[in-house]
């Protein structure tokens, strides 16, 4: 007598009356799992599939918008916003349910018996093999690359940690150490390789369950926007495990030999001699379009705006030193809101100015090299209004009037380092001095790797 139960979980091959709600889990699960990969398919932008997605969201699109104003009473626009977890998104996945539990229904009672849950049980195996893979690879090597995880940037250097979104204080966490973010990627792209050969699609499917858990257990616990796309991954992944639980229950737990999978008579098979001579092919370009044109998309984008990429002139974090509005100097008090405190030039056509009340004024910037300095336009709330009225600003107004901001950085002749800001706000006449500060200046940058610590280091 087997000392461990059975845990299979593929469709019984012959019907019986107790196997119709399993019937009816394996197709409902082949059409949603279909359904819903076109929702992350189509914001990944795979271009194959490019032509259905206008039919996609002008059906399930419209559906979903009549269900949130007609069953859910909602008011405002309902409209896709990538996959982030927006009420549409909710909507999306709720009407592929039911068009799923639909469809399943109807297959099940009118469909063929037994047989028919075999062919998509083993369809819908496939099918999330080859997409899971594929849009698992995509996050990974933005991982191997370091572009979705990255350095502390400028600006996260000089904010308040407590100002920190959870999101924000996991994308800094897990993008300080580079080790951390590619060593998770590569491991993301061993499950996601191995998950396109049968034989070897049990160990990347246990990879994606341990990777996927992770994720999704960040996403949730650090509220990051993209909770439905990891727990679907992991859905997918946890599906793919389950066909082999029986066996990795004897190994592991039961400590008892676990038989060898017969995989033609396991997998879905074709007998059709003059098929099964072009499977070969398909089966290689199909592994090479999952592989290649991601990995080759990424790294350009890596020597584009990776960490490695060259910094844009006059990049740098500049602190200000002193402030004069229309030849009258203006104190740096941190009380003053408007006041300018920081000066970030971190990305390309981009200068990003702090207040004292840790307003960001997001510019253009344009390098001119003849100069050379950095021209930088925008709008920003007036110098000229403060809490109080101070010598030479005039009548006092409210801080959210914006005026135009035309500003042109560019080295002091003094030699000291220091940088000139100079320019207008509105009808005010700028000048400011500032001081480039030292990334390396900071404690989260220059604290380094110790392998001897004598005391803890931890504030």
């Amino acid at each position: 007598m087997e000392r461990y139960p059975s845990a299979s979980f593929a469709p019984p091959a012959e019907h019986k009356p107790k196997n119709i709600l399993l019937d009816f889990l394996w197709r409902f699960l082949l059409v949603y799992f279909f359904l819903s990969d076109w929702v992350w398919l189509n914001e990944l932008a795979v271009n194959p599939t490019r032509p259905i997605h206008p039919v996609f969201n002008a059906v399930f699109g419209s559906l979903a918008r009549w269900t949130g104003h007609h069953l859910f009473h909602l008011t405002g626009p309902l409209a896709p916003n990538s996959f982030r977890d927006t009420q549409y998104l909710y909507l999306v996945l709720l009407v592929l349910a039911v068009t799923s539990a639909v469809a399943a229904l109807l297959w099940t009672a009118f469909g063929r018996k037994g047989h028919s849950a075999q062919t998509a049980y083993r369809l819908l195996r496939i099918w999330i093999r080859y997409t899971l893979a594929y849009m698992i690879l995509i996050y990974a090597m933005d991982k191997v690359f370091r572009l979705q995880f990255i350095a502390p940037t400028l600006q996260r250097l000089i904010e308040p940690y407590g100002d920190s979104s959870p999101m924000a204080m996991l994308w800094t966490y897990v993008g300080y150490s580079g080790f951390m973010t590619v060593f998770s990627g590569l491991a993301e792209v061993l499950g996601a390789v191995l998950l396109l050969w049968r034989r070897t699609a049990p160990l990347g499917a246990l990879v994606c369950v341990v990777m996927m858990a992770n994720v999704a257990l960040m996403d949730f616990c650090y509220d990051v926007s993209v909770k439905m796309l990891a727990a679907h991954f992991l859905a997918m992944s946890v599906f793919l495990l389950a066909h082999d639980a029986d066996r990795l229950l004897r190994v592991l737990t039961f400590n008892s030999p676990a038989p060898a999978r017969d995989l033609e008579k396991d997998e879905l098979t074709v007998t059709n001699p003059s098929v099964r001579r072009w499977l070969p092919l398909v089966k290689a370009l199909i592994v090479i379009y999952t592989l290649v044109p991601v990995t080759v998309r990424t790294y350009i984008q890596f020597r584009h705006s990776g960490p490695f990429a060259p910094h844009p002139p006059f990049y740098g974090l500049y602190q200000v030193r002193s402030l004069t509005v229309n030849g009258t100097p203006r104190p740096l008090l941190v009380t003053d809101g408007p006041v300018w405190r920081w000066l970030i030039v971190e990305h390309r056509a981009e200068a990003t100015i702090k207040t004292m009340d840790n307003t960001l004024i997001v510019c253009k910037a344009q390098y001119h090299a003849d100069a050379p300095d950095l021209q930088i336009q925008g709008t920003a709330p007036g110098l000229s209004s403060s809490e109080s009225d101070l010598p030479g600003h005039g009548p006092s107004s409210s801080a959210s009037d914006a005026s135009p901001l035309s500003l042109t950085l560019s080295p002091s002749p003094s030699q000291h380092g220091e940088m000139l800001l100079t320019g207008t706000d509105g009808s005010d006449k700028i000048s400011a001095v500032l001081d480039p500060v030292d990334p390396r200046s900071f404690t989260l940058v220059n604290r380094g790797y110790h392998w001897i610590n004598a005391t803890s280091f931890s504030r």
